[in-house]
């Protein structure tokens, strides 16, 4: 595409979508990555001739991702069936070139804008299928991939539909869409236009309504911890209550979420007086994270191999009669599932990655608060924010789905060389505040 900022909004979209997914497995396409990947390589080698596009700024973005990167392959000196290993870097390879690509791509604040354009605009189409299929009662009809769902357990005896978007778990599509709702609350709290606020506060309530739908307990959490700091960002904690309050009453008001909570309340009540915990899925997320626990604490240094977990998880809860679920798991925790894979040194490289962003994000602000420039620090806020929500949801959910994630590193790392461009229509509305 001739125009960057467009090229730059449909990749975003596209990946935020799982469009690359959807045509994968729901129609079969199987050249959809490579031709999606080809299309994104393709620009990030024209566009230095036909825009002037440079790496500079890169560094961070490259000693982060190189120092994951060796502590995979670090692991697979210790892995016990390296043809797995290969197998699922080999799966989860697209993500990062899609984010690696992506960030070449980002390369100014009009880009940097239109990222995020494209991941609130994927986050609401979305958010919008899922209440139309739900309100509707539609729940058979999936739009062609993009509005998966089933009826599932929540608790006890209740059961109730679970939207599960272009993906194939309800809690992973939460995840999904918490950077959009980031984005619409900021614009909300930001924006110096009523029309615009307007506009984010319905993109808001739908997002939000369709988080609700998942019945996800990480989702809800992740979401809070957006929400809270967004706030902190804005000085305007004091209306937590007032967020509190519409809260609260739709977790006694929605069945599936005050089902899955007050099982979870009762499950932690159990577990801190020595009893079992009632909830199955509950006990069963613990056992598996125990089973992580378990073997980074036997293989310290290096792990078990990137990938080998759910291979291990059979014999580690026999050996230590832990709950048995009758097929291989994943560890439910990136934090776990990363050291009980790649040991202490793929845990720092983890945790490098992520303060890195973090720290990216946080020099883009600092040099935006310099310009005064009001647009980039209200766009910076919110993608502080769903950095936050992401990290706190990787306490609940693994890397099956990683797209997204990866999607929103990228826009980090990104940020932090757009702060240095001149401003674009700076709004006296917003403070400095960091």
């Amino acid at each position: 595409m001739r125009r960057p900022t467009w090229a730059v909004f449909a990749f975003s979209f596209l990946l935020l979508l799982h469009a690359n997914l959807v045509l994968s497995s729901h129609f079969g396409v199987g050249l959809a990555d490579p031709l999606l990947f080809g299309a994104m390589l393709g620009l990030v080698a024209v566009y230095p001739l036909l825009h002037g596009d440079s790496a500079k700024g890169s560094g961070r973005f490259l000693a982060a991702g190189g120092f994951w990167l060796v502590a995979v392959l670090n692991s697979y000196l210790w892995s016990t069936a390296t043809g797995v290993s290969v197998l699922k870097l080999r799966e989860f390879l697209p993500n990062v070139l899609y984010g690696a690509m992506l960030f070449l791509l980002v390369v100014d604040q009009p880009r940097l804008l239109a990222a995020l354009a494209g991941v609130l605009a994927a986050t609401v189409l979305l958010s919008t299928l899922t209440l139309v299929q739900v309100c509707l009662g539609i729940t058979g009809f999936n739009f062609y991939g993009f509005a998966n769902g089933l009826v599932d357990h929540i608790a006890g005896q209740v059961d109730a539909f679970r939207p599960r978007g272009p993906v194939e778990d309800p809690n992973y599509y939460a995840q999904i869409l918490v950077p959009g709702y980031a984005i619409a609350l900021g614009i909300v709290l930001g924006s110096a236009k009523a029309c615009w606020r307007g506009m984010g506060a319905v993109a808001t309530i739908v997002i939000l309504t369709a988080i609700l739908l998942t019945a996800s307990r990480g989702g809800l959490i992740a979401m809070a911890m957006g929400t809270v700091a967004l706030l902190l960002a804005y000085r305007k904690i004091q209306y937590l209550a007032a967020v509190m309050v519409p809260g609260i009453a739709v977790l006694y008001l929605v069945p599936s979420y005050y089902a899955r909570v007050s099982s979870l309340m009762t499950s932690l009540a159990a577990l801190a007086s020595g009893q079992t915990a009632r909830d199955i899925s509950v006990s069963g997320r613990l056992a598996e994270m125990k089973a992580a626990a378990i073997l980074f604490a036997e293989h310290p240094v290096s792990g078990i191999g990137f990938g080998m977990f759910e291979t291990r998880y059979q014999d580690i809860s026999a050996n230590y009669d832990m709950m048995l679920r009758g097929a291989d798991r994943a560890a439910h925790s990136l934090y776990l599932e990363t050291a009980a894979e790649q040991g202490v040194i793929g845990l720092a490289a983890l945790m490098f990655l992520l303060g890195a962003s973090l720290r990216a994000i946080q020099l883009a602000h600092r040099e935006a608060v310099r310009k005064r420039n009001a647009t980039l620090m209200n766009a910076l806020r919110a993608m502080a924010a769903a950095a936050v929500g992401l990290f706190v949801s990787a306490l609940f959910l693994h890397d099956a789905y990683a797209q997204h994630f990866w999607l929103v590193l990228a826009l980090l790392f990104a940020a932090e060389r757009t702060a240095g461009d001149k401003p674009i229509a700076a709004q006296p509305r917003v403070d400095a505040n960091v």
